[in-house]
């Protein structure tokens, strides 16, 4: 075994490649040796897969459950790319609507918030039975989620910031930080925030809307600064976003006389001017930043992502161009790495790779019987983290549950199963004596 012992690691990392996830972490049982070049490459597969990787700090924030351990890690990824899960029922809805924000639902490491028409729900990760609740006077269009703090728009014009006062483990009761009254005489569809500035995107009447910026002020003593006008035209505005460093945002606009005809804006906040302008003659729903130069557009059947730098697309994920999964699509999240998960409208939530074009898996959710005959909900807003997945529907929140351990299912695939110490010894023995007897 001496000459075993000798090779350099550079010529056992090339051999370790070829070892499956399970092979890697008997071999490392073997020796000092053998366990640092197993690391060294479990860690560099770990890095590399879908949802589990937990790369993105920005996605490492909401994810419930770190994964820490290989086993975990790779064991959760076999269930996401496999479609092993349990699907839970959290709670019935009245109506979630359709028509506005498509980001209803908010995802923290502790809770779940998302509205259902002027009431505000937040429901404790740990335990669904523990939830906080708010009915407001006016039915609430947008939220979303900075600092701790809540923030949601409402039909009467309004703008009000909330924090959840937590005590122990459950989640008790929300408290009104400020409300920042007739901030504007239409509805604000959609709203985005960092610590510094809220974005708000109102529509005045029925052909004109505007973009504007506001200071983000907490206290409730505190006075709003006036808005900041970048955009005001007769169009319809489908989203807005803050990119990762809050000094640029997003916007996409339809044209009302041709409402395929759509554009994404980007601009810079300090120096308050407009960075690109892109057209589409397709319909665009939805934007959604990845780091501050990539951004992701979403559209009826896929998804574009963008440089910032050279505005080209660098990657596709289209469902038209296979028939079989072929669907409308209506929502979209990200863990800012590889992974992007996207609902449809027939129920459907699609798992794909940004290293690849075609879906890597679908979820289903749960038919409804009406009558004689099943059909299947829209989903309306989704978000994940390692190893749940929540999905808004018409009237219903559900989870999805990949933490299952299927240790036999995911060794099944393997051809070298369960090796002890001594035969991995004599396996690579035998390995190099073959490669040494044929040179």
């Amino acid at each position: 075994m001496s000459f075993l012992y000798s090779l350099p690691n550079e010529l056992l990392i090339v051999i370790f490649k070829f070892c499956d996830v399970y092979t890697l972490s008997q071999i490392s049982m073997v020796c000092k040796q053998f366990c640092r070049v197993s690391y060294m490459i479990l860690n560099e597969k770990a890095n590399h897969l879908l949802v589990t990787n937990q790369m993105s700090e920005k996605f490492c924030e909401r994810c419930k459950l770190l994964l820490s351990s290989y086993d975990s890690k790779f064991i959760t990824n076999y269930n996401w790319k496999h479609g092993i899960y349990e699907e839970n029922e959290i709670c019935k809805l009245i109506n979630t609507n359709p028509h506005f924000n498509k980001n209803l639902l908010q995802m923290t490491k502790n809770m779940i918030c998302l509205f259902d028409k002027n009431c505000l729900l937040a429901y404790n990760r740990d335990n669904f039975k523990e939830k906080a609740v708010e009915i407001c006077n006016s039915d609430i269009i947008a939220i979303t989620y900075c600092n701790d703090v809540i923030l949601t728009s409402h039909r009467d014009g309004s703008i009000r910031l909330r924090r959840i006062q937590l005590q122990g483990e459950n989640t008790n009761y929300f408290t009104q930080l400020k409300i920042h009254c007739n901030v504007f005489d239409g509805i604000i569809n959609h709203i985005d925030a960092t610590s510094q500035h809220i974005i708000l995107s109102c529509r005045l009447s029925n052909t004109d809307a505007s973009i504007e910026i506001q200071k983000n002020m907490y206290e409730k003593d505190g006075c709003v600064e006036r808005n900041q006008i970048f955009y005001r035209k007769k169009c319809l505005v489908s989203s807005v976003s803050f990119d990762p460093t809050g000094i640029k945002f997003a916007a996409n606009t339809s044209d009302l006389e041709h409402p395929r005809l759509t554009s994404f804006r980007i601009y810079d906040i300090d120096k308050s001017y407009q960075v690109m302008h892109k057209e589409y003659d397709d319909t665009l729903d939805q934007l959604l930043w990845e780091d501050p130069h990539t951004i992701l557009t979403l559209h009826m059947d896929y998804i574009k992502k963008i440089d910032m730098r050279t505005s080209k697309c660098v990657h596709m994920c289209d469902t038209s161009s296979i028939p079989e999964w072929s669907d409308i699509l209506t929502c979209f999240s990200s863990d800012y790495l590889y992974t992007i998960m996207t609902g449809t409208r027939n129920g459907k939530i699609i798992l794909w790779d940004q290293r690849k074009s075609a879906p890597i898996q679908t979820y289903q959710i749960s038919p409804i019987r009406k009558s004689d005959s099943f059909f299947f909900n829209e989903i309306r807003s989704i978000q994940f983290d390692s190893t749940y997945l929540y999905a808004v529907t018409k009237d219903k929140l559900i989870e999805f549950d990949f933490k299952g351990s299927y240790f036999e299912d995911y060794f099944e695939d393997y051809s070298i199963k369960r090796l002890k110490h001594k035969k991995i010894k004599n396996f690579f023995v035998n390995f190099l004596n073959n490669i040494f007897q044929k040179n």
